[in-house]
């Protein structure tokens, strides 16, 4: 529209009301297809297969949102970012919600230089002796030379809450 977004300046009147005026013209075509769009803080990914389960309205968990969630992300990754490092974590946590969410985070060099290499079959433990060894790993090429030490929620902070 010949106008750049800039944080320093506002649109110009005209280019501001082209971009409304596109906008409703963008609303009503969406109407007539029968396209729902919704936005949240971020990315989310709702499923096709189970669109009525609570875990896909609201609820953080259920039986088929991790699955589903894992395998898109690792065909993301295929298709998009060979080499990518899936991660995994906690993601926010609502007011009310007794769990929190989780994300998945893909992440890949900008130069497509491999970061984690295929490993299909490798699975977790989640054990305290598999983390431990993971904080080892990770330190030994940095040189820290002091111990990983546990670090756990503490649960009575999360009864009072």
């Amino acid at each position: 529209m010949g106008h750049e977004a800039r944080p320093t300046a506002p649109y110009e009147e005209a280019t501001w009301e082209t971009l409304l005026s596109s906008a409703v013209k963008v609303d009503q075509r969406l109407d007539e297809l029968g396209v729902t769009l919704t936005m949240g803080g971020e990315p989310t990914f709702c499923s096709r297969l189970h669109p009525d389960e609570p875990e896909w309205n609201g609820e953080a968990l259920g039986p088929t949102k991790t699955a589903q969630g894992r395998e898109l992300a690792l065909e993301l990754r295929r298709r998009l970012m060979p080499g990518g490092l899936l991660l995994q974590r906690m993601g926010k946590q609502y007011p009310g919600v007794s769990l929190p969410r989780w994300v998945i985070d893909l992440v890949a060099r900008s130069d497509e230089q491999s970061l984690w290499p295929d490993r299909p079959n490798l699975r977790q433990s989640g054990s305290l002796a598999a983390a431990e060894q993971l904080a080892k790993t990770i330190a030994q090429p940095l040189e820290v030379a002091l111990p990983p030490i546990a670090a756990f929620e503490d649960p009575w902070q999360v009864l009072l809450q």
